[in-house]
């Protein structure tokens, strides 16, 4: 994964478009989460409107990592047509995917709290800033 936000938006986007657009997809995702104890929770949209929401889709695909790249390796097998979920495993496999994503998890409450602040009625002086 080259290290852009593009990139990571599109992988994100792709896992849940994947998954998220059939039923039968998210069932045997679903699977994989009980299968390796992990508490169910849905993948979460990136919506195009708002940016900020990345952080929780970032978060939330981290949290699933795991299951993530077990389900779309069984996809991969099974499927007939596996060029997608074969595109998407290929960014799970590469190390620095987690390794970007873990790092934007850090870096995006910095930026959207600085976003916010920018957005703001009442804005704090500048050196308020430097402490973010």
């Amino acid at each position: 994964m080259q290290k852009n936000s593009s990139e990571a938006e599109e992988f994100v986007q792709d896992i849940y478009n994947y998954i998220c657009r059939s039923p039968k997809r998210l069932k045997v995702y679903e699977e994989f989460q009980a299968f390796i104890d992990l508490k169910p929770h849905k993948l979460l949209r990136l919506s195009q409107t708002r940016w900020l929401s990345l952080e929780a889709v970032v978060k939330r695909i981290l949290e699933k990592w795991q299951a993530l790249k077990l389900y779309f390796t069984s996809e991969v097998i099974e499927e007939k047509d596996f060029m997608r979920p074969r595109q998407i495993l290929d960014k799970f496999e590469r190390p620095e995917t987690e390794i970007y994503l873990s790092f934007l998890c850090y870096i995006l409450p910095l930026i959207n709290k600085l976003n916010l602040e920018f957005q703001s009625e009442n804005r704090k002086s500048i050196f308020y800033l430097k402490e973010l």
